[in-house]
């Protein structure tokens, strides 16, 4: 395995040593189509990656609201004192 990667190696190093010209043009229309495809391949990359860490973010805060919202065991026994004591007081 090692000699076929060090033999590729040194074929394609070769073939980029002893390139011969190739006598074409490239246009500013394909030197903008790949800026195009570079920033299309980034920004996909960017929301697939933001998009994978913001819904399980916004599922946890949605959590979190939803627990301060709801009422707890102290807040609870606290109204139920209230309501006793008020009781208390106006029926005096």
């Amino acid at each position: 395995m090692k000699r076929a990667l060090t033999s590729l190696a040194i074929v394609s190093l070769g073939s980029f040593v002893w390139a011969l010209p190739a006598n074409a043009y490239l246009g500013p229309g394909a030197g903008a189509g790949v800026i195009t495809v570079v920033l299309g391949l980034l920004g996909s990359i960017i929301l697939a990656i933001a998009g994978i860490v913001w819904y399980p973010l916004k599922r946890i805060f949605k959590k979190r609201s939803k627990k301060l919202q709801m009422p707890t065991k102290e807040n609870i026994e606290e109204n139920e004192m209230d309501t006793l004591n008020s009781n208390l007081h106006n029926s005096d």
